[in-house]
């Protein structure tokens, strides 16, 4: 299944698969803007 990672790899949260993120603000989420997002579908849609 291919995948896109968005957001800030080096947060402390990254990586767990927290179902509710453990670090206040969340931090590895706080830069992914709408246009990150459209990118990575953007993306996937071409190798599908």
């Amino acid at each position: 299944m291919p995948y896109v990672l968005l957001g800030d790899q080096r947060a402390p949260c990254a990586g767990t698969r927290a179902r509710q993120c453990p670090v206040p603000g969340h931090p590895c989420l706080d830069d992914v803007t709408a246009l990150d997002v459209v990118a990575a579908v953007g993306k996937l849609v071409e190798v599908a």
